[in-house]
Parts: C-alpha cells; sequence; structure tokens
C-alpha cells in the first residue's frame, strides 16, 4: 500500500500561497525528520550536560554554604553554654530558634544538598534561610552586605525547580529526581 505524504492529508482546497509554501519546505526539508537528523543528537547529548551542571551547582552552592552554617553551629553552643544567643530574632520566634533555623539552613540542608539526597526539599530551607539573610537580617544594609545572601539565594531556587540531577544519591536509590 502506497503511504500518503503528511501534506496530501491536509483537507483537499484550492492551493494558497501558504500551503504551497508548506508544502515546498515539507519537499525540501523531509518529513519526519529522520532518526539521525542533527538536532536529535544535539538535545540527545544535553541530557549529560544538564546533570552535570546541576552536580556542578549542588556542589558549589551546598559546598561553600556549609562552613557558613559550621560556624553557626559554634555561635549557638557557645551562646547556649554563655546563656545568651545573640542573633536575628526573626518573625519574633526568638534568637535561640532562628539561629537554630539558621544552621538548619546553611548546615543540615546544603549536607544533603551536597550528597544530592532530597535535594528539592533541601534546597526550599537553604533558600529562605537565604532570602531572609538578604532581606530580613541585612535590610537596612548597602548591596554589598546582601551580596552573598543572594549570590547563594539564586542556586538554592534553581536547584529547588529543577532537583538534583541523575548525578545524586536521590537517583540511586530510585527517587525522583
Amino acid at each position: 500500500m502506497m503511504q500518503i505524504h503528511p501534506v496530501s492529508r491536509l483537507r483537499r482546497c484550492p492551493l494558497t500561497a501558504s500551503r504551497f509554501w508548506l508544502r515546498e519546505a515539507v519537499r525540501n526539508v523531509g518529513w519526519p525528520p529522520t532518526a539521525n537528523s542533527h538536532l536529535k543528537r544535539y538535545f540527545a547529548t544535553m541530557a549529560w550536560k544538564k546533570d552535570l551542571s546541576l552536580l556542578l551547582l549542588r556542589l558549589c552552592a551546598g559546598g561553600l554554604m556549609v562552613p557558613h552554617g559550621w560556624g553557626k553551629l559554634n555561635r549557638l553552643m557557645t551562646g547556649l553554654e554563655a546563656g545568651e544567643v545573640k542573633f536575628y530574632n526573626w518573625m519574633g520566634i526568638g534568637t535561640e530558634a532562628s539561629l537554630g533555623l539558621a544552621v538548619f539552613g546553611e548546615l543540615v540542608a546544603p549536607a544533603f544538598i551536597v550528597l544530592g539526597l532530597f535535594t528539592r526539599w533541601m534546597s526550599i530551607p537553604a533558600a529562605i534561610t537565604m532570602a531572609v539573610a538578604a532581606f530580613g537580617a541585612h535590610a537596612g544594609d548597602p548591596i554589598g552586605d546582601k551580596e552573598h545572601a543572594l549570590l547563594f539565594l539564586v542556586p538554592f531556587v534553581v536547584l529547588a525547580l529543577l532537583g538534583g540531577g541523575r548525578y545524586g544519591l536521590d537517583s540511586r536509590i530510585g527517587r525522583p529526581k
């Protein structure tokens, strides 16, 4: 049986200029694209580049955040021993609780992000911590003081949206990326 060309499946009507150019384009390019299409090959190679980029983003953003969280953990421990914790009181929950949440957002969550475990979920507290630092604790400061928090905020938001990629523990244990 003879196959019908895709353009001939169009409704039979007088050949207009747009139909003529569509027919010529299909005839010159070939339809459907072959399996060896250069675009298909190019986009097939994009998957590993995306996963490698997400791995690099996870390692850099999470790895650079951990020392900040470690310093805050030491600050929390010494403050609790001394009986007074000096820190930004976020939403009136208390300085100890605010510093504890900052430790979670800057130490625990980035450690999970580096491992690629629960990446989307752990990116949310890290991003919230950076948003509070930039727009809460440093609200009245010049942009130079907010810069670090804003630079950490963006990768954590991207990781929350895209996930950790294939090169993480989530994909090894069968969790969604």
